[in-house]
């Protein structure tokens, strides 16, 4: 069973690098290093940081619930009430304002169609290619919403250290064995499409990510909370040492840690960094300025795509001749985000949660 042992400013502090991560290579901050080019287009890697905590913290809710049809199916109405309003709202302000326009992943469409918006309003948009980061990049919210339904079941079957290994090893074998093959096969004209799908954005090819956050439970309550390890400190900046130096090679294509997928091979050292500060948190990871990002993170998300494309119509990017207003620009977006993701919760996330719970009990 969880306690409140768990540091909440060390988890929403890695929540905040993950999101940082994520609206720098949306933003798309040109650099003329080589180092700095390679972190940038490495930000996408975020995306696989919040799996794995959210993996964590879903099991860490589920282990607080009875175990019967009534809690469980009380747990998946809870965990859906907190996404859908947000994310109605952003997804819908999408279409409104873009719904006309194409863009790279609806493929062949020519714009918006309404298929795609009750796919993703129904979080089924997933399961098209076309479809799943079609509307607000939204494909990191049609793999957790899947994570989250198939989630009481994993948890029910995957309970101990040993079988979450055994199932993380087996999803990476599996799949990356018949992604090879099926991704040979496109039934979509644009084939680079359909490789994105294969490799990085369908659930599938997420699911050894999220097997991590499980992994990373399991060993939270076999190990670290059982004091099987006497020097905490020591352990956990040799995990940093080695996620930082190998992040490297992968940053910059070395292909030192590359005898898994690219994206598999990211998530293990994000694994890493994640046991390490859980172990002993260090506050160059676990801080007020990452934990408010971090807690803020699902409206940042939603929110950031918006801004960034604000920014553009004024000639501020990633690409803009000056480097300072480059960074000013990111900054903008940075900050912009987190504001409208703070109003947004207020004005319409807690009082739709609030009126839905109070229904509910009458």
């Amino acid at each position: 069973m969880y306690n409140n042992e768990i540091d909440r400013k060390m988890i929403d502090s890695l929540k905040g690098i993950g999101i940082l991560a994520i609206v720098l290579v949306h933003y798309g901050l040109s650099t003329s290093s080589s180092l700095l080019s390679g972190i940038v287009s490495q930000g996408a890697r975020g995306v696989q940081l919040m799996f794995i905590v959210n993996a964590f913290l879903i099991f860490v809710s589920l282990s607080k619930i009875e175990w019967d049809r009534q809690h469980i199916i009380s747990w998946w109405k809870a965990k859906f009430i907190r996404l859908i309003p947000l994310y109605y709202f952003f997804t819908i302000l999408y279409v409104l304002l873009y719904g006309g326009e194409t863009s790279y992943y609806l493929g062949t469409l020519t714009h918006i169609t309404v298929p795609d918006v009750l796919a993703n309003l129904l979080f089924l948009h997933g399961l098209h290619p076309y479809y799943i980061n079609s509307i607000n990049l939204n494909w990191f919210m049609a793999d957790l919403a899947f994570f989250y339904l198939i989630a009481p079941v994993l948890y029910r079957y995957i309970n101990s250290l040993e079988k979450a290994c055994i199932t993380f090893t087996l999803s990476v074998v599996i799949w990356g064995c018949i992604a090879r093959v099926v991704v040979n096969f496109s039934p979509i004209e644009i084939k680079e499409i359909w490789v994105d799908y294969i490799n990085i954005i369908g659930f599938w090819a997420e699911l050894p990510v999220i097997l991590l956050g499980i992994v990373a439970y399991y060993i939270y309550l076999s190990i670290f909370k059982n004091n099987m390890i006497k020097n905490k400190m020591l352990v956990s900046i040799t995990g940093i040492i080695f996620s930082l130096f190998m992040g490297y090679s992968l940053i910059m294509y070395k292909g030192y840690f590359m005898f898994v997928t690219y994206v598999n091979a990211a998530a293990i050292l994000l694994f890493i960094l994640f046991l390490a500060q859980l172990l002993h948190p260090w506050k160059c990871f676990s801080n007020i300025f990452l934990a408010t990002f971090g807690k803020h993170s699902y409206g940042i998300y939603l929110s950031h795509i918006f801004i960034i494309r604000l920014l553009k119509r004024v000639e501020i990017d990633g690409t803009t001749e000056n480097i300072f207003i480059r960074v000013i620009g990111y900054i903008i977006a940075l900050a912009v985000s987190l504001v409208i993701a703070i109003l947004a919760e207020k004005v319409i996330d807690e009082p739709i949660r609030k009126y839905v719970l109070k229904s509910n009990r009458k």
